[in-house]
């Protein structure tokens, strides 16, 4: 069993980090600007910073709240 600082640690593994609000915009807006898709951002409780993510749809958060609703 994996101890809870080393599954907060995995989390974030692979993502970029920014400090700031301000600084994540930048990287949104950089980013939109390069691949032309628009990320949205969020605050991440386990590293304290924010990063950059792909939204989810409506229609596949209602999927998933589903499958977690019907699961045994």
């Amino acid at each position: 069993m994996s101890s809870k600082r080393a599954i907060r640690r995995r989390q974030c593994e692979g993502k970029r980090a920014y400090p700031s609000l301000k600084s994540a915009y930048g990287a949104q807006r950089g980013h939109a600007q390069t691949l032309g898709e628009t990320l949205g951002i969020y605050w991440c409780c386990f590293c304290r910073n924010y990063h950059l993510g792909h939204a989810v749809s409506p229609e596949r958060r209602t999927r998933r709240n589903f499958k977690e609703l019907v699961r045994p």
